[in-house]
């Protein structure tokens, strides 16, 4: 089998290897496009200058921050971007200083300056590959170097473009007090620095400086593959993250109950005028003469919701300005500075300190105050938002405001953020979710924290360092700026660039029968699934243009190669998912469509071929080797896709799992796979 830029199959042990010692079920993915998170706020202060943080981490969008800022970070701890410690990738070479795109950094700042920074030459760019990374600080070492260390796949790293070390004894924020601490994101500024990909067996050891061996070890085949870590001694704030249970996928099984919360939602550092921290849940300000605030990061257009606002300091009243809570659909406030656009803004519904509701107009409020008491320092504001019905309802320390009658109504079709704004020293520390709600939500209201944008149980996969799936390619994007998200799993074509673009997996297969889905998100345009061996090619082409390009075409359900369209099977669309199975060993391609074969085509006929599609023999390719892939034939518009090789059944959470495995008992797909046929991943490979 040939594996494509994969300089690391963690784990691979049945590529002539030994079983690994530790088997890995399952890993988390990480979506930065929708900015989700793990977050935790220690209680108690650990060890501030001695810890170890690993993890074993798969790719996937590379080049830039899935959500924004120039990093994506697998760990971080901080309450504000002058004081904060990272560990992550990272996508540009303009902070914090040097640098090159996709080097592993670990970086600290301290009022503003760094305090240390080890930014690696090596760069991570292999979506194929698993990594074990470990970071370890020991600022308490009498030898310099000692202080920070750094180690890929069991081996230290030596060479770095900035490497600057931390004076002795220096704390770092990692397991400090009132810290945020998070993993996947560092949301701080403008840099929120969340990744895009996968993560499993995540460690954080409070109070000891460990190498790598206590976390991995090598088989007989030379191959890095996880250690059972459930032993280990983890500190006061340390924890170990498995993702082992799908509802629940910040749980610590290290014994701690340091728990992590599936947190997504702070105040929104661009669409906030006020100053902010504490993992930008405080928004405050000390101007007299001006409003200022803090909007929620992810708005809410169906479901119900609640979140709780804690009033630190209700400001001033500023003549005609109040200090209120509520929610705005209002696009941006972040740049005013002298009106009170936030409040004042047609689709501003919210609840003042003086004790009314108010409804922006434009240019002004208009405002009600029967049956709303007015709140001061220390209180609770709790807003429940019920887009399903298009209501808004407040609550001041538990208690419903005007006896439960809803403040608004007939919200409509419109996306709402929360705000919390004031005038001259206004101050408010917002919770979503992440930690428990000081009054009980409403019956039916769930934290606003749990939306649908934050990681689900959808996002605990099968793909792991000891059975490593495929997923599509960013390195192989051929003639498009494709986009990738959902690691990988998911594919939007582009219609900026050319009319024919087709985009492949990462694992070319050489022989054997293998199976996969892609479910249609939408199609804008014109779709081709099917595979192609990857050859060089000359300016632009659709895939099944070339000899060695096969393709199943959505528009009139021909297959098509080497240009030549023939008649296969029914056309396909939105909501439909195909399912590709490839048999190797006899040189026959098959397409079903929700589960039928087209063409009366039976996987199974083995030689004969029964409604197959005949490809060129593998070894007869220019590389001899295939892809499974995707692409578009229309300049018209875009087409999404979600493509499961086994990992991940419901397609992103469109569908619900079909619980279909293959013959080894591997996979999860939605439709039966054919007898023979295997899903694409590791262990099957070595089969």
């Amino acid at each position: 089998m040939s594996i494509f830029n994969n300089n690391l199959l963690a784990g691979a042990a049945a590529q002539g290897g030994t079983t690994p010692v530790h088997t890995i079920d399952q890993s988390i993915r990480f979506n930065g496009v929708d900015t989700p998170q793990l977050i935790r706020t220690p209680s108690s202060s650990g060890n501030l200058d001695k810890w170890t943080f690993s993890c074993w981490v798969k790719r996937g969008k590379l080049g830039q921050s899935g959500g924004g800022g120039s990093h994506q970070l697998l760990l971080s701890a901080g309450n504000d971007v002058n004081n904060f410690t990272f560990f992550g990738f990272r996508d540009s070479g303009s902070l914090p200083s040097g640098g090159v795109a996709e080097s592993l950094n670990l970086v600290a700042f301290v009022g503003g300056s760094t305090i240390f920074e080890l930014s690696t030459t090596q760069v991570f760019r292999d979506p194929s590959a698993w990594y074990h990374i470990v970071g370890v600080y020991d600022s308490g070492n009498s030898v310099s170097s000692e202080r920070c260390r750094v180690y890929i796949n069991g081996s230290r790293i030596t060479a770095f473009n900035v490497e600057t070390y931390p004076s002795q004894n220096q704390d770092s924020d990692v397991n400090e007090s009132g810290a945020v601490q998070r993993v996947g994101a560092l949301n701080l500024g403008t840099n929120k620095g969340h990744l895009d990909g996968y993560l499993a067996e995540i460690v954080l050891i409070d109070g000891q400086a460990l190498d790598p061996s206590s976390f991995g070890e090598y088989n007989s085949s030379g191959i890095w593959v996880p250690k059972d870590v459930s032993d280990l001694t983890f500190g006061t704030n340390g924890f170990y993250l498995k993702g082992d249970d799908a509802n629940n996928l910040g749980k610590d099984s290290s014994g701690n109950d340091n728990d992590f919360a599936n947190s997504l939602h702070t105040f929104e550092p661009s669409e906030s005028n006020g100053s902010l921290s504490n993992g930008n849940l405080t928004t405050s300000f000390a101007s007299v003469t001006n409003f200022r605030g803090g909007r929620g990061f992810v708005g809410k257009s169906s479901g119900k919701w609640y979140a709780e606002v804690t009033i630190d300091n209700r400001g001033a009243s500023g003549g005609s300005g109040r200090s209120s809570v509520g929610i705005t659909r209002a696009a941006s406030f972040g740049s005013d500075t002298s009106t009170n656009a936030a409040r004042d803004s047609v689709g501003a519904f919210t609840y003042s300190r003086e004790g009314a509701k108010e409804q922006g107009t434009g240019s002004g409020v208009t405002s009600t105050s029967t049956g709303y008491a007015s709140f001061s320092n220390g209180d609770v504001i709790g807003v429940a938002l019920n887009m399903d019905d298009g209501e808004v309802y407040f609550y001041k320390n538990g208690t419903a405001q005007d006896s439960g009658t809803a403040a608004f109504t007939g919200l409509g079709s419109n996306t709402y953020d929360l705000i919390a704004i004031g005038f001259g020293g206004f101050q408010s520390t917002v919770n979503f979710g992440a930690t428990a709600f000081s009054h009980t939500p409403p019956t039916g209201y769930g934290a606003w924290d749990t939306g649908s944008s934050a990681l689900l149980p959808n996002d605990q996969v099968a793909d792991s360092p000891t059975n490593n799936f495929g997923v599509m390619n960013p390195l192989a994007d051929y003639y498009a700026n494709h986009t990738f998200k959902n690691g990988n799993l998911e594919l939007l074509t582009s219609t900026t660039t050319n009319q024919y673009t087709y985009s492949i997996n990462n694992i070319g297969m050489s022989s054997g029968k293998w199976y996969a889905e892609m479910y249609v998100g939408s199609i804008a345009g014109q779709c081709l699934i099917g595979i192609s061996d990857r050859q060089s090619q000359s300016g632009t082409h659709y895939l099944g243009g070339q000899s060695y390009e096969y393709s199943y075409y959505s528009y009139n359900g021909k297959s098509i190669n080497g240009g030549t369209q023939s008649t296969y099977g029914n056309t396909y669309t939105t909501s439909d998912i195909i399912g590709i199975a490839l048999d190797l060993d006899n040189s026959k391609l098959y397409f079903s469509k929700n589960g039928t074969f087209q063409n009366s085509g039976d996987p199974t006929s083995g030689a004969s071929g029964t409604g197959a599609v005949s490809i060129t023999a593998v070894g007869s390719t220019q590389n001899g080797h295939y892809f499974f892939a995707v692409g578009d034939y229309s300049n018209s518009g875009q087409i999404t896709v979600y493509w499961n090789f086994g990992q991940e059944g419901t397609f992103a959470g469109n569908v619900t799992a079909g619980g279909n495995s293959d013959g080894n008992g591997i996979g999860n797909f939605k439709y039966s796979v054919p007898s023979g046929y295997l899903a694409l991943c590791t262990k099957n490979l070595g089969s």
